[in-house]
């Protein structure tokens, strides 16, 4: 049997450091990009004052304008549009807290058509928003 000279054995960490930063990179912008921003644009509405609790953080916003638009993930739909029931549909699933913010002059038969329409497609935790009434 021959005897190989062994040669002295290095652990070379660069390679395994590069790795290390690059799914640091990654997870540092995907976690960026999972964010939900603010809607940029929004109806025009004037909240009606009551006394009540602060707007659930994370919960999914929906405003109601006078004339039955919705502005929903940022988009403006109808109410009676049909797309617009397709993507609350999908978002139904994650069990989220659902906050209407319908403008003080909308008409009540509105706000009781979309919260029918929410509870019908599996919203159990509904909530109105309303602006902070004054003392």
């Amino acid at each position: 049997m021959q005897h190989f000279p062994r040669d002295d054995v290095e652990l070379n960490l660069a390679p395994m450091l590069d790795v290390v930063l690059l799914l640091l990179c990654f997870f540092i912008l995907t976690a960026r990009f999972g964010a939900v921003p603010e809607p940029t644009n929004t109806l025009d509405l004037e909240l009606p004052a009551a006394s009540g609790q602060q707007l659930t953080p994370g919960a999914l916003l929906i405003d109601l304008a006078v004339d039955g638009r919705v502005l929903f993930e940022g988009e403006t739909f109808a109410l009676s549009d049909a797309l617009f029931a397709e993507r609350l549909q999908a978002r139904a699933a994650q069990n989220e807290d659902l906050v209407i913010r319908a403008d003080a002059a909308t008409p009540h038969s509105l706000v009781v058509k979309l919260m029918d329409l929410a509870g019908s497609l599996g919203y159990a935790r509904l909530r109105v928003a309303s602006r902070r009434q004054e003392n």
